[in-house]
């Protein structure tokens, strides 16, 4: 869902990405990332947040997948030495990431109807007061 941003737009996200990952909290890195990418001061930095969220989400999970590799192999490494020191944490850590990065397949639950007729939805019946 990555739609055409401008370059300002672009170094907004890079930088709030980059300041994210270097620590600061989202205010302080919505703040800094306003002021790298040159917007004036009507744009607050929440709204550009709101405004960019599918694009930060689009490459977080880029983020993600580029780190599955290093994931994959410290399995490895337990598959290997399975009593070393960490190795729950390790997998744990593994199957989060895969399952963040979609690796992991997800539970779907799928209702589908095929009829010829169609289907009528009642409100809930009233109770009968007594």
């Amino acid at each position: 869902m990555t739609k055409n941003i401008t370059e300002q737009q672009d170094i907004f996200i890079t930088a709030f990405l980059e300041e994210s990952r270097n620590g600061s909290s989202r205010t302080e890195a919505g703040w800094k990332a306003h002021e790298a990418a040159g917007y004036s001061d009507s744009y607050s930095p929440t709204r550009l947040l709101r405004t960019f969220k599918d694009e930060i989400l689009d490459r977080m999970a880029e983020e993600l997948v580029m780190e599955l590799p290093q994931a994959a192999f410290k399995v490895r490494q337990v598959l290997d030495n399975p009593t070393q020191l960490g190795a729950k944490a390790a997998l744990d850590a593994a199957t989060w990431l895969a399952d963040r990065a979609g690796l992991i397949k997800k539970d779907k639950t799928e209702v589908s109807v095929k009829t010829d007729q169609g289907i009528i939805l009642l409100p809930p019946k009233k109770k009968k007061e007594e």
